[in-house]
């Protein structure tokens, strides 16, 4: 049996349950997913010349993403594939979108009525029960909210590229929620 490194971390400790170091071991996996996406995602800002503009994408994106859900791969191939290619179409955005501050606005608020619309978006791996549904969906609510000052505040003061960069993370997780919307509907439609 292959042992990964982060179970090697936890295989001595004799202090911890079997399921005790199943929950250390989840949290361990799920910590080293989240500092790989923040390095890849920075990593690609780098490589693109937006430091600071993927540094402030992490920092909008991730919460908005666990609460509002939305769209799994199957696979870590296929999440690293669509999370790569979804945040190089965001990161041209920013980089290359030059248009009025109206816009950008008006497409926040877009973004910000369908996120308010639809999420939180659970996945074939985990339905949200109703109380689930109403604690994300106002957790949502209130980041998404929050950003959206953000954006305002920042065309207000003539920081129109930190505002289109929020506005893709709007974007990103409208196109997140949406298609983990639609997969989310075939699952539940095959099985009834």
């Amino acid at each position: 049996m292959r042992t990964s490194r982060t179970e090697w971390l936890i295989k001595d400790c004799e202090w911890l349950s079997a399921e005790e170091k199943e929950i250390v071991l989840f949290g361990l996996m799920q910590g080293r997913s989240l500092i790989n996406s923040i390095a890849v995602t920075i990593l690609l800002g780098l490589l693109m010349g937006l430091l600071w503009e993927s540094v402030l994408f992490v920092i909008c994106f991730l919460p908005l993403r666990r609460y509002a859900g939305g769209f799994h791969a199957k696979t870590r191939e296929g999440c690293l594939f669509f999370s790569v290619t979804i945040v190089v179409a965001a990161f041209f955005v920013i980089k290359y979108l030059r248009c009025e501050n109206w816009i950008i606005a008006a497409a926040s608020v877009i973004c910000l009525a369908i996120l308010w619309k639809i999420a939180p978006v659970g996945n074939e791996k985990r339905l949200l029960n109703k109380e689930e549904k109403a604690c994300f969906g106002k957790k949502t609510k209130i980041i998404a909210g929050t950003e959206m000052l953000v954006v305002f505040a920042a065309l207000f003061f003539g920081g129109t590229r930190c505002a289109v960069v929020v506005m893709s993370v709007f974007a990103t997780e409208v196109l997140c929620a949406v298609l983990g919307y639609m997969k989310l509907q075939r699952f539940e439609n095959k099985r009834e």
